[in-house]
């Protein structure tokens, strides 16, 4: 970029840089006339990260930008994946606990048509006494902290995501889920296992579908997310 006259300006430098946060930059130095920087500035300022303008005496001026929404000629742009693991909190139903596992169906059933009788009861199996108690007193659920893996895309704002709609909606293995998200991070060894699961049920990954949206910096994320659960082979197909 070069104005010319009494607005002259040229691009002096240009390099490139990487952190953590944003990834690959690139970042160039302009130096001209007040006039010609402000002209400079006026593009810049539309599509750069972030700017510095800085007087440096006997007239002349010099303006410092950094971008990260770009690709090198030659090569494709690679995004940043950030990679984290958080628990949703489910409430299932207190009769639900395995604090109950031992109770029969027959026995459950029997607290349940005591509870809606409302006329108290009194039980001899300790363990019907209690939850009848429970659920009496108002406690009718307990939580339930399911893990889910969410991976974070960031890239410029006019990177071409390639989105597949196939498997959202479908459970996947924990190695299939670790797979299909491409994880690096250490933890993915102390993901939960997708074994052991009773007849009719399916322990697993439930895919959602992604995010896009567009962020500050010029940039773009893909957002996609995993859930760990309990699912029914009937409701779920699996990846």
């Amino acid at each position: 970029m070069t104005s010319q006259g009494n607005q002259a300006a040229t691009l002096t430098r240009t390099s490139t840089g990487f952190n953590k946060q944003s990834g690959k930059f690139l970042q160039k130095r302009w130096e001209g006339t007040q006039d010609g920087i402000n002209t400079v500035e006026a593009e810049v300022a539309l599509t750069a990260d972030d700017y510095t303008k800085d007087p440096e005496g006997g007239g002349k001026w010099s303006l410092t930008a950094r971008f990260s929404a770009f690709t090198e000629e030659g090569t494709e742009e690679t995004p940043v994946s950030e990679e984290r693991v958080r628990f949703n909190d489910i409430q299932k139903s207190i009769y639900a606990h395995p604090s109950f596992s031992t109770l029969t169906q027959t026995q459950l059933e029997d607290v349940r048509r005591a509870v809606q009788d409302s006329e108290g009861a009194a039980f001899t199996v300790p363990l019907q006494q209690t939850l009848y108690d429970l659920v009496i007193g108002g406690v009718e659920s307990f939580h339930v902290y399911q893990p889910a893996v969410v991976v974070t895309d960031t890239a410029s704002e006019n990177y071409p995501w390639n989105v597949g709609f196939s498997d959202f909606g479908k459970i996947f293995t924990t190695a299939g889920m670790i797979a299909d998200a491409e994880l690096d991070s250490g933890w993915k060894a102390n993901l939960p296992a997708s074994t052991g699961a009773p007849s009719g049920f399916i322990y697993g990954w439930l895919k959602k579908p992604p995010e896009i949206v567009t962020v500050a910096g010029n940039k773009t994320q893909l957002v996609q997310e995993y859930e760990y659960g309990l699912w029914s082979d009937v409701l779920y197909d699996p990846a």
